[in-house]
């Protein structure tokens, strides 16, 4: 019983820990939403990174920042199902760091978020399973 116990425990820590986590990184997506401008992006390379069976794209794209000055930036092509040399994306970049850019997708600006988030929710499930059949 005392073991059950500490596992349940530790599972319950482990549980609010990664609910910190999905703070923190709600709390950094909500600040470069906030900090960041709009624009078009052309995609100058593409690079596919097979990732067990999925395919996730590699974006290097170029933009003109809020002081008209030509940026390259490296990016996750998350949300996108397919992109080529030469094509146009929405992207949000950092205003004061404008080579920190994303996709303007929900599901690219949102990844870590969700991923944690889903960590964290399977870590309570577990937790609240094993404390309901250690009664």
């Amino acid at each position: 019983m005392q073991d059950s116990m500490i596992i349940l425990l530790l599972t319950l820590l482990a549980a609010f820990y990664a609910e910190a986590v999905v703070l923190y990184f709600f709390i950094t997506t909500k600040s470069f939403i906030k900090n960041s401008l709009k624009t078009k992006a052309k995609v100058v390379d593409v690079e596919q990174v097979k990732s067990g069976k999925d395919l996730r794209l590699k974006l290097l794209v170029v933009f003109k920042d809020q002081l008209n000055q030509e940026v390259s930036a490296k990016i996750n092509g998350t949300g996108l199902k397919s992109c080529n040399k030469g094509d146009e994306v929405e992207i949000l970049y950092l205003k004061n760091d404008p080579q920190k850019a994303k996709i303007n997708d929900f599901s690219a600006i949102y990844t870590m978020f969700r991923l944690v988030s889903m960590m964290s929710a399977f870590l309570v499930v577990v937790a609240i399973a094993r404390f309901l059949t250690e009664k």
